[in-house]
């Protein structure tokens, strides 16, 4: 794994949520950094799958898992370097994954910027982005309890700006967009701008190549994906907060916990991003 500039600097200092919910359980008390982390400068990173849950088989000795984790890595790494504060819900293989509301639960109590659920797959090209399914918050006041099931409902007008956000910073990067919807767990349960981002094979530049397709799994790519990333909630962070208040997060409280499942994050009727503005 790729060595994480947060070791050597205690003000980004990058940790993960299996930890903090770790630490919660055991009622001891967790510092993240020497000085207060500044306003808005918190990204929550999914890797989707890890342990038995191993994802889709991407080719004979590829697992989903393995990628995701990867490019989460990739993406502490760069958005650590740009003064975000990272916290992800898992930086290696777990035996045991942490349960998926546990996973929004920790997220959402960390009031977060943006959180990112990381997918990959085989099958289009490109990013594929997708925010909720859910219909947005008809009423423009949190309420005091937000039902844990449509928690995002209140929080879909910011996810779909950080969505066009993100997609036009990625077409400006030379990569191909689709933007899309998706009910993808735990993406309804969480109470910040929230959206999946899986990865699909990159085509050549020239149509006309028959160089086969760079994989989600290489390198540069996902760097590149990283540093538009980086870019996009640069940008984003810097737009004035709308929606909830800061207390609002730490109010949606899970049911009993499910049985975990295996997620599909193809998004639901995506469209591709045209004219230099994702829509």
């Amino acid at each position: 794994m790729t060595s994480n500039p947060a070791h050597h600097n205690p003000s980004r200092i990058a940790l993960t949520l299996g930890a903090l919910a770790l630490g919660a359980l055991a009622c001891s008390p967790l510092h993240t950094q020497t000085r207060p982390t500044p306003p808005r400068a918190i990204i929550v990173l999914d890797p989707a799958h890890g342990g038995p849950d191993l994802g889709s088989q991407l080719t004979d000795d590829l697992q989903e898992k393995n990628v995701t984790l990867a490019l989460s890595a990739r993406l502490r790494t760069t958005l650590t370097a740009s003064g975000f504060t990272v916290l992800t819900t898992r930086d290696d293989d777990p035996t045991a994954l942490l349960p998926t509301d546990q996973r929004a639960s920790v997220a959402n109590h960390a009031h977060a910027l943006a959180c990112i659920v990381l997918h990959a797959t085989t099958s289009g090209s490109g990013i594929h982005l997708a925010t909720s399914t859910l219909p947005p918050a008809q009423d423009a006041d949190t309420p005091a309890v937000i039902p844990w099931d449509t928690a995002q409902a209140h929080y879909l007008p910011q996810s779909l700006l950080l969505a066009n956000q993100l997609g036009v910073t990625l077409i400006n990067a030379k990569l191909p967009t689709l933007l899309g919807r998706t009910s993808v767990r735990p993406i309804d349960n969480l109470t910040c701008p929230a959206l999946t981002l899986e990865v699909a094979p990159l085509p050549s530049p020239d149509p006309n190549s028959a160089d086969d397709p760079i994989p989600a799994s290489d390198p540069g790519y996902q760097q590149r994906i990283a540093q538009s990333v980086a870019t996009a909630l640069t940008a984003f962070r810097s737009h004035p907060e709308p929606g909830p208040g800061p207390a609002s997060p730490a109010k949606a409280t899970p049911k009993a916990p499910r049985k975990p499942t295996t997620p599909t994050t193809k998004p639901a009727n995506p469209t591709p991003a045209q004219n230099g503005a994702a829509r």
